[in-house]
């Protein structure tokens, strides 16, 4: 599920495509984050605090490593509308409507298939969006689906806890500040999954190359 653009596969300079990075940079961004946010409310003018956590936290839920397109294809996927149809025609649209892949790019079996019942004209067929080079396929779909859910259990536990901790007395700028850090949470460990079980695409891509673990 990460971006398909090698050149898009970096992160402060670095090249993102081997895991153990990626693992690395997930682990710097959250502790850093959670640093700032223990030491904003204590430290910081009443005048700036809340305007520093909430600038924080939206730096880190919505750019940098976690930013939408960034590292990771996009979460997001436009609402299918009824009523809406694709027009088909050639069979190259027959092969991206039916496989998601150009003509030539199927196997021969596919092709054979397609053929078969391959018929010259334009034909409306109920919608199915083609979907692009940096937008997640099924399987990664199902992937998104999962890092979502394991994120919202860690979260939901996250707060069982704190409601367990019947003897914390926090002021107002630590309850705003934990909250913060839980919505950062909720938003960002989708994706910090996807980093960090996400194997180096080139070994995914069966290149025949050696990735070697760079400093």
């Amino acid at each position: 599920m990460l971006v398909s653009d090698e050149k898009r596969l970096r992160w402060l300079g670095l090249d993102m495509r081997a895991r153990w990075r990626r693992r690395v940079a997930v682990v710097l961004v959250y502790l850093i984050y959670v640093l700032a946010m223990e030491w904003i409310p204590n430290n910081a003018g009443p005048l700036y605090r809340y305007w520093m956590m909430y600038g924080v936290s939206a730096v880190v839920a919505l750019a940098g490593l976690f930013g939408d397109r960034r590292l990771v294809k996009s979460f997001d996927e436009p609402r299918i509308r009824k009523g809406q149809f694709t027009i088909v025609s050639s069979l190259n649209d027959w092969a991206e409507y039916d496989y998601e892949r150009e003509f030539e790019e199927l196997t021969e079996e596919q092709q054979a298939e397609l053929l078969s019942r391959y018929r010259v004209g334009n034909y409306a067929r109920p919608y199915r969006r083609m979907r692009g080079p940096e937008e997640p396929d099924e399987r990664e779909v199902g992937e998104r689906n999962w890092a979502a859910y394991r994120a919202l259990q860690f979260v939901a536990l996250m707060l069982v806890n704190m409601a367990m901790q019947r003897h914390l007395h926090e002021s107002d700028a630590m309850l705003r500040s934990t909250f913060l850090l839980l919505a950062v949470v909720a938003l960002t460990l989708p994706k910090a999954i996807i980093l960090w079980t996400e194997d180096d695409p080139r070994v995914v891509g069966g290149e025949m190359e050696v990735v070697k673990r760079e400093a």
